[in-house]
């Protein structure tokens, strides 16, 4: 009992001692920021986000001719899940975006959202190919068996517990597998949504012009 009064304050101490180190190296680094190219960059990071809302707009223009639908509120729920990614893993911002953006259309549907949403991942699979590719070849890429040593949660998970992570994702198909085999009836339908959601894949000319212009 002693002893672990005593080694309480130490603890806290020491806590408190990193604590403090870590907020002035925070600041000594963000006083030798160059504002103006801080500026500059949170400027081209804000255009990018507005031109690649405006391709998901577009999309769910495609699905929904016939809704009411701004697109200041597409961007914020693209900006909130872009917000919230950096803080959260697993890409947990993208829930708050279909929700946001489901509620910003009247009488949508989670499947025709999420589908018009994943429409603009094609060319980001296209570019993101292209560029791990190239990443591989020069050498800069880490290795799976080097994921256990990184700094994101993530990918150090899955490098650190390779049998959990197939494990869990063998579980994951299954679980769908059977919620499939369950909601059946329900499933036409739903496949009808996603469809709806992928309307704008069906019109080559408005695609490339309506969002692969706007996402490069």
């Amino acid at each position: 009992m002693v002893l672990a009064s005593a080694l309480l304050p130490a603890s806290l101490g020491d806590t408190i001692d990193s604590f403090l180190d870590a907020a002035g190296e925070f600041f000594s680094h963000l006083a030798a920021i160059n504002w103006l190219s801080l500026a500059l960059g949170l400027g081209c990071f804000g255009l990018y986000l507005l031109l690649r809302s405006r391709a998901l707009f577009n999309a769910l223009r495609a699905a929904y001719p016939h809704a009411e639908m701004q697109w200041r509120r597409v961007w914020g729920a693209y900006a909130v899940a872009y917000g919230l990614n950096n803080l959260l893993p697993a890409s947990a911002g993208n829930v708050g975006q279909l929700y946001l953006t489901k509620n910003s259309i009247r009488g949508s549907t989670y499947p025709a959202i999420t589908s018009a949403l994943a429409t603009g991942a094609i060319v980001d699979g296209i570019v993101s190919t292209g560029v791990l590719a190239f990443a591989f070849t020069q050498g800069i890429f880490p290795k799976p068996s080097d994921f256990a040593d990184l700094g994101a949660f993530d990918l150090a998970f899955v490098g650190r517990h390779p049998q959990l992570t197939v494990f869990i994702l063998t579980v994951l198909v299954v679980i769908v597998l059977v919620a499939f085999a369950i909601l059946s009836v329900r499933v036409r339908a739903f496949w009808q949504r996603v469809r709806q959601g992928l309307t704008i894949l069906g019109d080559r000319r408005r695609y490339f012009a309506q969002m692969v212009s706007w996402q490069l």
